[in-house]
């Protein structure tokens, strides 16, 4: 069993689209995810960011097709059919350029938990040389057998600005919505008196908790939303 996800980067002259396709191969039933964002990139800038992020660790197909069978068909043949020769059990990246705009990667895994990690991780370090003025990523999860696919599980990146002004976001609002307005009406109307003061320290602590609740937020989420498909 073996588990690829393929990182599609094309023109980065416009507004384009990035593909992450994650295949999970077993047995006669593929299992796949594809996620898309809007954004550009800047195409030197990236590579750069391929190869230090990728390593030794990563090969260029055409590299590793020398002396094989499918090193004449590479110009011809999809990247999927391509790559899928090349999956191997063991843990490994791949990657090659898909034409002049084009980049894209597979990473193999053992389980879906590990390739879930491995897409966190790889957009993580690729996406900060994309647009910072990016749009959502979202992701759907497919099992392809003889009769069809069928979708079982979708899923969304989400940036932190995008975390807050989710319905966590707005939980987070609605704890500093009544002490403010405690602490507002107390500064206009009882200026000076205890209230005000006592007002004026529990919106100072309830800043302070909601600062702490979003650092804790931060630290331990995954901006990699999944959910199962009924």
């Amino acid at each position: 069993m073996a588990i690829s996800v393929k990182l599609y980067l094309d023109d980065p002259g416009e507004d384009v689209a990035l593909f992450v396709t994650i295949r999970l191969l077993a047995r006669g039933i593929e299992m796949y995810a594809q996620i898309t964002v809007t954004a550009s990139y800047d195409r030197p800038a990236l590579c750069q960011a391929l190869s230090e992020h990728v390593g030794s660790q990563g090969v260029q197909p055409l590299v590793a097709l020398k002396g094989t069978t499918y090193a004449s068909m590479a110009p011809a043949v999809a990247p999927t059919v391509i790559a899928a020769q090349l999956i191997r059990d063991a843990a490994s990246i791949l990657y090659f350029f898909d034409g002049p705009t084009t980049i894209t990667i597979h990473i193999t895994a053992t389980t879906v938990a590990e390739l879930k990690k491995q897409t966190r991780r790889v957009t993580q370090q690729l996406l900060p040389e994309l647009n910072k003025g990016r749009k959502l990523i979202d992701a759907r999860i497919f099992v392809e057998e003889e009769e069809g696919e069928t979708l079982i599980m979708s899923g969304v990146r989400v940036s932190l600005l995008g975390q807050l002004s989710s319905a966590a976001g707005e939980k987070w609002a609605s704890k500093l919505l009544v002490p403010g307005l405690v602490f507002g009406l107390s500064s206009k109307f009882l200026a000076g008196t205890p209230s005000a003061v006592a007002a004026m320290f529990g919106f100072a602590a309830a800043v302070l908790a909601f600062a702490v609740e979003v650092g804790l937020f931060v630290y331990h989420g995954d901006e990699w939303k999944w959910k199962e498909v009924p």
